[in-house]
């Protein structure tokens, strides 16, 4: 379920017991300077354009380059009451709520489409590898039975590559890889 905040033109998924789930970026100085109130106005006005979230907590899930990256979760029960908050069906709004996700995380095209694409990706139990940016290698949870390593940010598949491909194409698609994940080619 998701939920549009007209004052941040963006959407942000809730579970039934109304648990805004939201992401943010802050500035680590930020986060080391600002009091608890600052925090909680920064992160508000970042994920949903308001000056607070009622029961607002905060996570960081990553850091890069001086930002980090939080889970905000909230309670938004009172901000559907005041009209701050809509309810809207993924099914109706999918294509806006994928380009709001897009816009916030820097997803380029080819990972936009894919994610568009793959919305319901069959997996069964997987190993993950966190990355520091926010994204997430995924592959079979047993060793054996690797047949992929898949990009995930949030819940959005945003590339898949299967070990048949590397056999043809090792080093080219060991490359798309590891730059998809956020790598940056160090020129020596």
């Amino acid at each position: 379920m998701y939920a549009y905040f007209p004052k941040s033109n963006t959407y942000w998924a809730y579970d039934e017991s109304l648990q805004l789930q939201a992401i943010a970026y802050i500035e680590l100085d930020e986060l080391r300077s600002c009091s608890v109130s600052e925090l909680n106005t920064l992160f508000a006005e970042s994920c949903c354009g308001l000056q607070s979230i009622p029961r607002m907590r905060y996570e960081v899930l990553s850091t890069d380059r001086g930002r980090c990256l939080c889970m905000v979760t909230g309670d938004f029960s009172d901000l559907l009451e005041e009209g701050a908050a809509l309810t809207c069906s993924f099914e109706i709004s999918r294509n806006e709520i994928l380009m709001s996700f897009a816009r916030l995380l820097g997803w380029s095209d080819a990972q936009t489409a894919h994610a568009a694409d793959n919305l319901l990706a069959e997996v069964g139990d997987e190993s993950v590898v966190v990355l520091n940016n926010g994204k997430c290698l995924r592959m079979p949870a047993s060793p054996g039975a690797v047949e992929y390593v898949r990009l995930t940010q949030l819940q959005f598949e945003l590339g898949r590559w299967y070990t048949s491909d590397f056999r043809t194409s090792g080093p080219e698609l060991l490359f798309q890889v590891l730059t998809a994940a956020g790598a940056s080619p160090l020129q020596v």
